[in-house]
C-alpha cells in the first residue's frame, strides 16, 4: 500500500513539474531573473489559494488546483464554496501538499457506475463555476472528466479532473446547508409511504441506484423517528388547546374545567381475522368530537428484539433503549391505553373527557369506570355506543342464527337476508327521526320501534309508524310459521339486546372518524404486512400517522421539525400534498356531488346466436302459431280462474313476485293509451318490445319520483278527504283474461283511486303547471280560465280501463306535487261507450295479432327483429277473423258477458276519521252520464 502511494505521489509531482516549466517558458522575466506578475485578461488580479476544509454534512473534502496570476509570492485563501485551491512553488511545498490529505483518502473513491440522485441545479452551477479554472490554457467545462466518487448513502462526492491542466475538483451531488439532505428525505419518505429498508433497497436496485447501508439507515431512521414523535406531540397539544377553547366558548365546563366528548378506538400491528389476537404492539387514540383531531395517542409493546435475542441465548442483553412497556394480552392494550389517557387528561391539557363514543367490541368502558379518573370532580364518564357497530352486530347475529341447526329448517328459511336488512332499515329510520326530538321521551318510543322491527320485517305493519314504514298498515301473517317457537324467541332476544341500547342509538353517532385514523396507521405500517413492532418502528410510525391525520401533510411538518423552522420548504412532496388537500376540499364543499354517469359502450360485443338457447331458429308455421296461441290462452284462462284470489295475493303490487309474473302475459291499463291512440298504419314492433322487454325504469327521474311519493300521496288523500283507502292488487277482466289493471287503492265498493305525481309540476307548482297544460289529463282554457278533462290523454285511457276491468263506477284521481300543496282531486266516471267505441276492439286486436305471436314464439330472444305488423293489416281481415272466432271461441278465450248492467250490491266505506259510516246509495249504470266529470268531490251525496 505504501509503495502504491509513493508511485502515485511521484507521478503527480512529475506532472506538476512539467506544467510549471511550460508556464515559466511563456512568462516574461525581469533583469534579475524573477517572475513578473501578469494581469488577467479581464483586468482583475487573482490570488492563489491553498486551504482545505471538511463539509459538516457529508464529511467530504473538496480540493481544487488553480494557476496563480501572481507567482511572485504565494498566498492562501478560502473561496466561497469551501473548495481548496492549491499550488506549489518548489519541490518541498509540493511534497507537503501531496502527503497531507487526511479527510479524503484515495482508496475511499470508487469508479462511478449506475445512476445517482442529484440536485441538478446545484451540480450544474458548481460545474459552471469551476469550469474556467485556468485562463492560460483556456480550460472549459468540457475538459472535465469524472474520475471517481465517494458515496455517503445517496449523497455523492464526485471527483473531476481537467484533461489539459490536470487540476482536480471535488463537487457534492447536492448542497445540504439549508435543507434536509437526500438521505434524511428518503428515510422520511419511507416512513410516509409505509415501506421498510428491504423494499426501498429493492426499488432503488431496480433503478440501478446504490443506497445506504443498514447501519447508516438505522442512524437515519432513529433521527426521523424522534422527529415524528416530537412533531406528533406538538400537533396533539395544539388540537387539545383548540378543543379547550371551543368548550369554553360554548359554556361546557365543570368546576371551571372544560368538558368535551371524545371518540376512542384502538388498532394493532397485525390483523387478527377474528381469531388470532396475538399482536406484539397496539395503539389507541382519543379524538376530540368538535375538532375531529387526535389529542392523545399511546403505544403498547410487549416485544423487544434485543431482549428477546438475549433471552434466547440465556445472556444479559446489551445496553440499549428498550421499548417494551407492556405485559399482558394484546386485547387488553386498548382498555389500558384509553384509561391512561382519561387519567392524564387534566394534567396534560386541563380537560375532562365527559362522554366517550366507542364501539362495543372491548371492555374499555369498564376499565375507565374502574379507574374513575374524575373522582375529585364528582364526574362519571358516560359511554355512547357506535350506531354502526350495534347494527352490524345485530345483522351478524341474525345471519349466524340461520346456520344454527338446532332450529327447524322451515323456521330458519323464513329469516332471509331481505328480512334482516328490513329490520335494520326500520331501526335506522326510527333513529334518524327520534334524534331530533327530546331524548327522554324519544328513547321510550325508539325502544318500542326496535321491538316492532321483527313484526315489520315479517309483514305485520299494524304497529309501524309513518316515519319508518310506508306499507299503509298492511297485515301479512308472516310470523305464522314461527309463532310460539324457540327460533322466534331467539330473534326477539337479539332484538331486545339492541333495544336496550336505545339511549346510545338516539344520539345517532358512529366511530367512523377513528376508523379513518386506523386506516391512516395501516398505510404507514405497510397495510400490516410488515412487522415494524421489533423495536421503535411501530410506535414512531403511529406518531407519524397522527401528524398526517391532524395536519393533512406529514412530510412537510416532519421536515420543518428536522430543519427547526416553521417556514415550509416548497418541494415536490409539498406540491403533491397541497394538490391532494385542494382536491379533498373541492369534494367536501361540493353541495351536489356529480353522479356517476352510466355510459354505454359504443361497440359492445354482439350477442351470440349460433349456439345455445338464444340461437337463431325459424318461426313457427301459421298453423303451428295458431295452435300455440290457442293453447296459451287456454292456460291463461286456467291461471286466472280465481280472479279474486289473484287480486288479494298481489296486493303488494310491484313488491309481489306473483304480480310481476302474471302481468307479463297481460296488457295492463298503463299501456291502453299508447295502444288505442296508435295510428293503424304505424308499425307496432316498438310498442311490443316496450311492453314485453322493457328495462328497469326505476333509474328514470320522473318514474322514480312517482314511485317514491305514491304512498305519501295516498296518505295525504285519506287525511284531506277523510276517507279510508284500501290497498288492492291485480284485477283481471271477467271476459278477456289477457286484460288487467292495478289501481292504487279502493274506496268502498264503487270507487277506485289512482294517484299521479307529475315530475313536471314539482318545481313550478300545480297551479302553474295546469295553466301551462303540463298536466296531461287536465285541459286549461285560457279564455274562460276553466279546467276540463282531456279525454285524449294516456291517463284518461288508463283510468277508463281500470274502471272497466275492476267494475267500479268512479275513479278518484289525485294529483300530488308535494307536501306543501293539497292534493288536486278529480272524480272521473266510467264511460262504457268510450270503452266500446275507442278501446276494446283495438286492445283485443293488438293482443291477438301483435303481442301474442311474440309471447308464444318470441323473436327478440333469438336475436331477430320483432315482427313488423300494423293494426291496419288486421282490420282488412277482421271480418274473417270474427267468423273464425265464432267457430273457435278459444281465440277470445273467455265466457261472453254483457258489459254494463246494474250493480245490485249495496256498498260503503269507512272514513279515516269520525264515527259515522258513509254508505253509497245504489247507482245504476244508466244513471251515470257518459264522459268525464270535473266537479268537486262530495262524498255526502253518495
Amino acid at each position: 500500500m505504501a509503495n502504491r502511494k509513493n508511485k502515485i505521489k511521484k507521478k503527480r509531482v512529475s506532472e506538476v513539474k512539467k506544467i510549471r516549466k511550460c508556464i515559466a517558458a511563456l512568462r516574461p522575466r525581469t533583469e534579475k531573473g524573477t517572475l513578473m506578475s501578469k494581469t488577467s485578461i479581464d483586468g482583475h488580479s487573482k490570488e492563489g489559494q491553498d486551504a482545505k476544509t471538511r463539509d459538516d454534512e457529508d464529511n467530504s473534502m473538496i480540493v481544487e488546483t488553480e494557476n496563480h496570476e501572481d507567482k511572485l509570492q504565494k498566498t492562501t485563501g478560502k473561496d466561497k464554496d469551501d473548495s481548496i485551491i492549491v499550488e506549489t512553488e518548489n519541490q518541498e511545498e509540493e511534497d507537503d501538499y501531496y502527503t497531507v490529505e487526511p479527510e479524503i483518502q484515495e482508496d475511499q473513491f470508487q469508479t462511478v457506475t449506475g445512476r445517482r440522485v442529484i440536485d441538478i441545479n446545484y451540480l450544474f452551477s458548481q460545474l459552471q463555476e469551476k469550469a474556467r479554472h485556468n485562463n492560460l490554457f483556456d480550460c472549459k467545462q468540457e475538459n472535465f472528466q469524472l474520475i471517481s466518487e465517494k458515496r455517503i448513502g445517496l449523497i455523492s462526492v464526485f471527483k473531476f479532473e481537467c484533461n489539459i491542466c490536470k487540476k482536480l475538483c471535488f463537487i457534492n451531488s447536492e448542497k445540504t446547508e439549508s435543507k434536509v439532505n437526500v438521505n434524511i428525505a428518503a428515510t422520511t419518505g419511507m416512513v410516509a409511504t409505509g415501506i421498510g429498508y428491504s423494499q426501498f433497497e429493492e426499488l432503488f436496485s431496480a433503478m440501478n441506484i446504490p443506497v445506504f447501508s443498514t447501519n447508516y439507515y438505522n442512524q437515519l431512521q432513529d433521527k426521523v423517528y424522534e422527529c415524528c414523535e416530537k412533531t406528533a406531540a406538538a400537533s396533539m397539544q395544539d388540537a387539545a388547546e383548540e378543543e379547550k377553547k371551543l368548550a369554553i366558548a360554548e359554556g361546557r365546563t365543570k368546576n371551571g374545567i372544560p368538558v368535551i366528548d371524545v371518540y376512542v378506538d384502538a388498532s394493532w400491528c397485525a390483523r387478527s381475522y377474528g381469531s388470532n389476537y396475538k399482536a406484539a404492539s397496539g395503539t389507541a387514540a382519543i379524538i376530540g368530537r368538535r375538532t375531529g383531531k387526535i389529542i392523545f395517542l399511546a403505544v403498547k409493546n410487549k416485544y423487544c428484539l434485543v431482549c428477546a435475542r438475549a433471552e434466547n441465548k440465556n445472556v444479559a442483553p446489551n445496553e440499549h433503549k428498550c421499548f417494551k412497556n407492556f405485559h399482558g394480552s394484546s386485547c387488553s392494550m386498548e382498555g389500558q391505553i384509553i384509561a391512561e389517557g382519561f387519567k392524564l387528561s387534566i394534567s396534560m391539557y386541563g380537560i375532562i373527557y365527559k362522554r366517550m363514543i366507542a364501539d362495543g367490541d372491548a371492555s374499555t368502558y369498564a376499565k375507565v369506570l374502574k379507574e374513575n379518573p374524575y373522582k375529585d370532580q364528582n364526574i362519571t364518564v358516560e359511554k355512547i355506543e357506535c350506531r354502526n357497530h350495534i347494527l352490524r352486530n345485530l345483522c351478524k347475529k341474525l345471519r349466524s342464527l340461520v346456520s344454527e341447526t338446532k332450529y327447524l329448517l322451515a323456521h330458519r328459511k323464513t329469516l332471509t337476508d331481505v328480512k334482516i336488512m328490513s329490520m335494520r332499515k326500520a331501526i335506522v329510520r326510527s333513529v334518524i327521526h327520534h334524534n331530533k326530538n327530546l331524548k327522554d321521551d324519544a328513547v321510550t318510543i325508539l325502544h318500542s320501534d326496535i321491538i316492532n322491527s321483527v313484526a315489520h320485517a315479517y309483514g305485520d305493519h299494524r304497529m309501524c309508524q309513518d316515519y319508518n314504514c310506508d306499507k299503509e298498515k298492511l297485515y301479512s301473517d308472516g310470523l305464522k310459521t314461527i309463532r310460539n317457537s324457540t327460533f322466534l324467541f331467539r330473534i326477539n332476544s337479539i332484538i331486545s339486546n339492541v333495544a336496550v341500547k336505545s339511549r346510545s342509538l338516539i344520539e345517532n353517532v358512529n366511530t367512523n372518524l377513528v376508523e379513518c385514523f386506523n386506516n391512516v396507521i395501516a398505510k404507514f405500517i405497510g397495510g400490516k404486512r410488515i412487522n415494524f413492532a421489533l423495536k421503535r418502528g411501530y410506535q414512531a410510525r403511529c406518531n407519524a400517522a397522527v401528524v398526517k391525520f391532524n395536519e393533512k401533510s406529514a412530510i412537510s411538518f416532519i421536515k420543518n421539525t428536522l430543519r427547526n423552522t416553521n417556514r415550509p420548504e416548497e418541494g415536490l412532496a409539498e406540491v403533491v400534498e397541497r394538490k391532494r388537500e385542494e382536491a379533498q376540499k373541492r369534494k367536501n364543499n361540493s353541495e351536489r356531488p356529480a353522479k356517476r354517469k352510466i355510459r354505454k359502450l359504443a361497440h359492445t360485443k354482439p350477442k351470440q346466436n349460433d349456439y345455445g338457447p338464444a340461437s337463431l331458429d325459424p318461426d313457427m308455421s301459421l298453423s303451428e302459431l295458431e295452435v300455440a296461441k290457442k293453447e296459451f290462452l287456454k292456460n291463461l284462462e286456467i291461471l286466472t280462474a280465481d280472479k279474486d284470489a289473484i287480486e288479494r295475493t298481489t296486493i303488494l303490487q310491484r313488491d309481489s313476485s306473483e304480480w310481476l309474473e302474471i302481468r307479463k302475459n297481460l296488457i295492463t291499463a298503463s299501456n291502453f293509451g299508447p295502444i288505442c291512440k296508435r295510428q293503424v298504419s304505424k308499425d307496432t314492433a316498438p310498442l311490443v318490445k316496450n311492453i314485453l322487454y322493457k328495462t328497469n325504469l326505476g333509474c328514470v327521474a320522473s318514474i322514480a319520483y312517482g314511485i317514491e311519493n305514491e304512498q305519501q300521496a295516498l296518505l295525504k288523500i285519506q287525511q284531506q278527504e277523510n276517507v279510508s283507502i284500501e290497498p288492492c292488487g291485480l284485477f283481471i277482466d271477467t271476459e278477456f283474461p289477457f286484460i288487467g289493471a292495478t289501481p292504487d287503492g279502493l274506496i268502498g265498493k264503487d270507487i277506485l283511486v289512482e294517484v299521479k305525481c307529475p315530475f313536471s309540476a314539482l318545481k313550478i307548482g300545480l297551479k302553474k303547471a295546469i295553466e301551462e297544460n303540463k298536466v296531461q289529463i287536465l285541459k286549461f282554457n285560457k279564455k274562460t280560465r276553466t279546467t276540463s278533462i282531456n279525454t285524449n290523454s294516456n291517463w284518461f285511457y288508463q283510468i277508463q280501463g281500470q274502471l272497466h276491468v275492476a267494475r267500479r263506477r268512479q275513479c278518484l284521481l289525485g294529483i300530488w306535487v308535494g307536501e306543501k300543496e293539497p292534493v288536486h282531486i278529480e272524480m272521473i266516471k266510467r264511460d262504457d261507450l268510450f270503452w266500446k267505441s275507442k278501446m276494446e276492439s283495438k286492445i283485443i286486436r293488438f293482443y291477438h295479432k301483435c303481442l301474442l305471436p311474440e309471447i308464444v314464439n318470441p323473436r327478440h330472444t333469438r336475436g331477430m327483429s320483432i315482427r313488423s305488423l300494423t293494426l291496419e293489416d288486421n282490420i282488412s281481415s277482421e271480418n274473417k277473423e270474427n267468423e273464425e272466432s265464432q267457430d273457435n271461441p278459444d281465440l277470445l278465450s273467455g265466457p261472453s258477458s254483457q258489459l254494463g248492467g246494474e250493480c245490485r250490491e249495496n256498498c260503503g266505506f269507512d272514513p279515516l276519521r269520525g264515527d259515522s259510516r258513509l254508505a253509497l246509495r245504489n247507482v245504476s249504470v244508466d244513471e251515470i252520464e257518459p264522459g268525464p266529470s270535473t266537479r268537486p268531490l262530495n262524498f255526502c251525496e253518495f
